[in-house]
């Protein structure tokens, strides 16, 4: 007999009904330089292919750029990521695989972008109070605050550490009700931002 078929669960951008996003104080963004991706071995050849990816991450977030490595100008640069960092190391990830980390060297990197003309984003950046109406994903529906993102949606989370924003969430009792953010009523979500850290 053959298998029903099993839907795909709702998850995160079909379940994710409405994010406002309000411009808060700027602040300091740390690891703007530091990457961490998967790696088969310990080898030379694996290192250096694992480098040039983590280099590539860190071009992403240091120029706010999503496109940055389909820059051509950039290649040479990518070419030389075992030039450019300053250490570097081995870890299981948490039983997921081996990760290869690496610190490159922020002053280098930046001089090999403006050399390029390519513009660089500060490491000071706005932070981004963040309302995420999340149902059917087979728990209550919930604006999530950080605990709910990391447990219910951290795509959330990674996509922003990709590209090196910095998100608040609705802690500590703020959490807007899920109508409000599903209906979008603007002047509350701006109000609950302030709470939270906005600068309106």
């Amino acid at each position: 007999m053959p298998k029903k078929p099993v839907a795909a669960p709702i998850y995160v951008l079909a379940a994710l009904l409405v994010w406002l996003a309000a411009p808060a104080f700027a602040a300091p963004v740390r690891g703007l330089y530091e990457a961490a991706v998967p790696v088969a071995d310990q080898g030379a050849g694996a290192r250096d292919a694992a480098l040039r990816r983590a280099l590539e991450s860190v071009l992403v977030r240091v120029t706010g750029d999503r496109h940055a490595v389909q820059n051509p100008s950039l290649g040479p640069v990518v070419a030389r990521a075992a030039t450019l960092v300053q250490g570097y190391g081995y870890d299981n990830g948490g039983g997921t695989g081996l990760l290869l980390r690496a610190q490159f060297d922020a002053r280098a990197i930046d001089a090999a972008l403006r050399a390029q003309g390519v513009p660089i984003w500060g490491s000071n950046r706005p932070s981004v109070a963040l309302f995420a109406a999340l149902r059917d994903d087979g728990q209550p529906r919930a604006v999530l605050d950080t605990a709910g993102v990391a447990a219910r949606a951290p795509v959330i989370a990674a996509i922003a550490a990709a590209r090196g924003l910095s998100l608040l969430y609705p802690d500590g009792g703020h959490a807007p009700a899920f109508s409000d953010v599903a209906m979008q009523n603007r002047e509350l979500l701006l109000r609950t931002a302030q709470r939270i850290g906005a600068d309106q």
